[in-house]
């Protein structure tokens, strides 16, 4: 994890999961390989040199950060299908508090609805 891309509250996540290799991911994922998009890099920057679909129903998004988790959704949110996804991960874990801080107020004024499940993540699913 970037340290440019965590909130105060996020710097002890700084250089987390450094350790993981797209290599092992793609093999872990192999009978999906075929439907799957990877952005191996930082997000956003990694969004500019990806090759991203257009069209999504289905959208999943663990970045274990509030910026970054914005980011993805600004950029992949337009891309949805009506009645499209997206599951966040982390939105109401303890110790994620501006993570849901940060998806209440981007989700506020879209059209979408949001359902928060009891194991801290939440649903969004565009109207």
């Amino acid at each position: 994890m970037k340290k440019d891309y965590l909130l105060d509250t996020e710097l002890a996540n700084e250089g987390e999961y450094a350790y993981l290799q797209v290599d092992e991911t793609m093999r872990n994922l192999q009978e999906y390989r075929e439907r799957l998009v990877v952005n191996q890099g930082y997000l956003p920057d990694s969004f500019d040199r990806s090759d991203n679909p257009d069209k999504l129903c289905w959208l999943h998004i663990d970045l274990n950060s509030a910026m970054p988790t914005i980011a993805a959704l600004d950029f992949f949110f337009d891309r949805l299908n009506k009645r499209g996804v997206i599951l966040l991960d982390d939105y109401a874990h303890p110790g994620y508090e501006d993570t849901k801080t940060y998806v209440d107020n981007w989700v506020n004024g879209k059209n979408a609805m949001m359902l928060q499940f009891p194991t801290g993540q939440s649903m969004i699913m565009k109207k």
